[in-house]
């Protein structure tokens, strides 16, 4: 049989029956998350996260982000080489492009397997509510606006003394010096509690920041190269919190609510301020906004309590984001990530301002409602 002929293209189509089985490994650690805790989260994972950060982590850039370029661009010119010799040649042409598909699709899969091996089974770990034991009620609007006071009562207080712009915005001019405290946080919080004993890894901005601003990114963790990035065109107020959150998701805690959870519990008491300030705001607004949904009364009664500093920083970062609301790429980018977290059993998109129900009952266990 001829290497190039299309019979022997056809016999490499085998490979792709690793689908299916990461598709079965994903049911059955669906079906026992305890297997997951003691197997893959607490053994594995860590093992392997500190291997892939130990080698990545050493470069001051995103290695993922620029290999992803430049394997981006080699993929479109083989592409449209391939397509134009179709055109020009036929016969020959058609059976490298047919290697090309199949080539392609064995990659993917590879990768689909490699996403789940090298992080996404934490996915399917036990819910951190039942691992920290947390009270489990339902709690009312009065309550929730306890918390928001609290919250913004704390922010009120860490903005104070915060570094700022020329227009009185909270500014970060030292970024690097910034993400070393979020990671330190996260070191000194591991130190006494186990569940998060894995040291932090660097955290790394997107060279190309301004498009993740297009795409509605503000920060994406990479299991390949255990790379926790950060996009440094937005403002400065939820800077701390990508950083913090993206580092949730690298020490194994795959789920949206849960990491911007996380985020607060190890980095709202950091002792750099700016970034307790940042991770505080970010609990403060996913709190509001649920009270607003609720009981606008009680979130009128709320924003009074913001500093006019704190709504400097709220106005500016609202700018931002109106620049980019109506982005056709960034609405792509969320139908893509929506699907994406609802496959793994999330509730897509909505899931990021689920840390507000952890956070009431953190703060139920800690006796702010008594």
């Amino acid at each position: 049989m001829r290497r190039d002929s299309i019979q022997r293209q056809l016999l490499r189509l085998p490979a792709l029956l690793i689908l299916p089985v990461t598709y079965g490994l994903i049911k059955l650690f669906q079906a026992n998350p305890a297997m997951v805790d003691y197997v893959y989260a607490a053994k594995f994972y860590p093992f392997i996260s500190r291997v892939i950060e130990g080698v990545f982590g050493r470069f001051p850039f995103s290695v993922f982000e620029i290999s992803a370029y430049v394997i981006l661009g080699v993929v479109a010119v083989m592409l449209v080489i391939r397509v134009l010799s179709l055109i020009l040649l036929r016969k020959e042409s058609l059976v490298r492009l047919i290697s090309f598909i199949i080539t392609s699709a064995i990659t993917a899969s590879f990768l689909v397997f490699a996403f789940y091996a090298l992080w996404g089974f934490n996915f399917y770990r036990t819910p951190i509510d039942k691992t920290l034991n947390l009270p489990n009620r339902e709690y009312s609007d009065e309550e929730l606006y306890t918390l928001c006071v609290k919250l913004a009562e704390d922010a009120s207080k860490l903005r104070e003394g915060l570094e700022e712009d020329a227009d009185g915005v909270f500014a970060i001019s030292d970024r690097k010096a910034y993400f070393e405290s979020v990671r330190a946080a996260y070191d000194a919080y591991g130190s006494t509690h186990e569940l998060y004993k894995n040291k932090a890894a660097a955290i790394k901005p997107f060279g190309f920041s301004k498009l993740q601003s297009k795409l509605k990114i503000l920060g994406f963790y990479i299991c390949y190269t255990a790379e926790p990035n950060v996009n440094t065109d937005q403002p400065s107020l939820y800077l701390g919190f990508s950083a913090a959150h993206e580092s949730a998701h690298y020490l194994g805690w795959a789920r949206e609510n849960e990491a911007s959870f996380i985020a607060y519990m190890v980095c709202g008491r950091a002792t750099n301020k700016a970034v307790a300030y940042s991770v505080t705001m970010n609990a403060l607004t996913d709190c509001a906004a649920k009270l607003s949904e609720a009981d606008k009364q009680l979130a009128e009664r709320l924003y009074e309590l913001y500093s006019p500093a704190m709504l400097r920083d709220l106005k500016a970062y609202s700018d931002y984001y109106a620049v980019y609301q109506d982005s056709s790429a960034g609405n792509i980018a969320e139908q893509i990530n929506n699907s994406y977290l609802t496959f793994n059993g999330q509730n897509g998109t909505d899931s990021y301002g689920e840390d507000v129900e952890l956070l009431l009952r953190y703060f139920d266990a800690l006796g702010l409602f008594i």
